[in-house]
């Protein structure tokens, strides 16, 4: 029979391998996402075959990592690989439920599969989701960011609703403004450039 001694020593032995598991996987997601990212900007074949493979190597220590889900499925998709792209949306969504634009990748992979029914619903999933995180944050910038985004989605989906129009004075106090208009947006791909550059990622 263990004494209590040394059932405390185990439970700590154990805490402590799981922290230097734990710090050890954030430096190798650390480490894979440098190499991912240089590897992105050279935009060759060889050099996005690589960084796939090493996002795919951060999702596997990382369920949470955005950036490697955004690069995923914005390799697939581009490559005409809709199936993989739609299986790595639903892994966004299933780990990442909370998270606004996760819903956006989702209903514009849904949409390329012409499943029109389920793109709607992610769509609206994302509005809503949008409209929670926009009532949360205190930061005006991060407001402004979510609410772009939100009309974005808004104006792709022809919703008949009040869009986003953001108005402000430079310091001369001339008045700029930036609006985003009903139905501006026809294609899908256009769509999906216009959301996608915004987050930093060029899908076409």
């Amino acid at each position: 029979m263990l004494s209590c001694v040394a059932v405390v020593t185990m439970l700590s032995l154990n805490c402590s391998a799981q922290k230097t598991t734990k710090a050890s996987n954030e430096q190798l997601v650390k480490m894979y996402e440098q190499e991912a990212n240089r590897l992105d900007l050279q935009a060759n074949k060889d050099s996005i075959d690589r960084a796939y493979k090493l996002h795919t190597n951060i999702l596997k220590l990382d369920k949470k990592h955005v950036p490697s889900y955004r690069s995923k499925i914005a390799i697939e998709y581009k490559r005409g690989n809709i199936k993989k792209a739609l299986n790595t949306a639903n892994a966004f969504v299933t780990n990442l439920p909370d998270y606004a634009d996760a819903w956006v990748y989702l209903g514009i992979v849904q949409t390329k599969l012409a499943d029109s029914l389920k793109a709607l619903a992610s769509f609206k999933k994302a509005i809503s989701l949008y409209s929670n995180q926009i009532a949360e944050v205190e930061d005006s910038s991060w407001q402004n960011d979510l609410k772009f985004k939100q009309a974005i989605v808004v104006n792709f989906l022809g919703i008949k609703e009040p869009v986003y129009a953001e108005s402000s004075t430079d310091k001369n106090g001339n008045a700029n403004s930036m609006t985003v208009h009903i139905n501006d947006i026809e294609t899908v791909e256009a769509y999906v450039n216009k959301f996608m550059t915004y987050n930093g990622i060029q899908f076409f």
